[in-house]
């Protein structure tokens, strides 16, 4: 198990995962067994929740910003402050230091192509992964594209295919999880490590087990998830992320605020007991709700 620590204890919940430190034997040169010592720490990476589905990753490789360049106010969503989306765009501390803009997905909740693009204009060191899609809407709706394009690697895979490429120093899996077989919007799941520790953000998939399993991420030794919390609702989900997955911590996210009123929730007893049945079966499982507040992994 990793360990989960918190930093800016804002509104993690207290059944946040903990993680037990690793003893590993080792071998003395004349063939005597030694006693266990502990393994070499890793510097892991601090996970920023920003709004949604959005989240400043830091490590010492550099700094990737997921799904938060978006305006759009919803009541049921949440979106950056108009604080925070100033600090995006201009960029100012911390979201200067981003060196790698990921858009998973091109709905209103994750993406606008003006903000994307005002963020890419101020900071020249930053690079943008999304979606075939996405790079076209671009193209053709921001007028200086071209003066930021050759940072923009805009690529999906085929379905049950994935594409590797290495941006900014960060080598990145990108694999093609649906929003659903009616929506035909191209949705990304980004596989990556910081600080030694193996990442996977899924954007908003819908995508089906057997699609998931055709990855074959158990092997991949994802250490931390980012998963939507219908992902976590259906059991059929919770089997697929168990087996088809295997990560060693879950970090739920698309959460609504709890001023909406959700009859599945209140049905289900409202936020709390559901976030005690998540607990209940993945006991790695971290809640972040309010913006702001991180969370160290190593």
């Amino acid at each position: 198990m990793r360990n989960a620590t918190s930093i800016l204890l804002l509104c993690l919940l207290p059944f946040a995962c903990g993680g037990d430190s690793r003893m590993v034997p080792t071998d003395a040169t004349d063939g005597s067994k030694q006693d266990p010592q502990p393994a070499q720490a890793r510097p892991g990476f601090d996970a920023t929740y920003i709004a949604n589905a959005g989240f400043l990753m830091t490590g010492p490789e550099g700094v990737v910003l997921f799904d938060s360049l978006y305006t759009t106010p919803s009541t049921e969503w949440r979106a950056p402050t108009p604080q925070t989306l100033d600090a995006l765009t201009m960029p100012r501390k911390p979201f200067d230091q981003v060196t790698v803009v990921v858009v998973t997905h091109n709905h209103p909740d994750h993406y606008d192509a003006d903000t994307v693009a005002t963020h890419m204009r101020n900071n020249t060191k930053a690079h943008l992964i999304t979606t075939a899609q996405i790079g076209e809407d671009m193209a053709l709706n921001i007028a200086d594209f071209a003066s930021f394009a050759d940072r923009v690697h805009a690529q999906t895979p085929n379905p049950n295919e994935s594409i590797e490429l290495e941006v900014a120093g960060i080598a990145f899996k990108l694999m093609l999880f649906t929003h659903g077989k009616k929506s035909t919007s191209e949705n990304l799941g980004v596989q990556f490590t910081l600080g030694g520790v193996k990442i996977l953000h899924v954007g908003d998939s819908q995508a089906l087990s057997e699609d998931i399993a055709a990855y074959a991420l158990p092997g991949e030794g994802i250490d931390v998830a980012f998963f939507p919390f219908w992902m976590l609702m259906r059991e059929w989900w919770q089997t697929t992320i168990r087996e088809a997955i295997a990560p060693g911590t879950i970090v739920a996210m698309h959460l609504n605020p709890r001023t909406v009123v959700q009859k599945h929730i209140q049905d289900r007893g409202g936020w709390d007991a559901v976030f005690a049945s998540w607990q209940e079966q993945f006991p790695t499982c971290v809640i972040i709700e309010e913006p702001a507040s991180s969370v160290h992994f190593d």
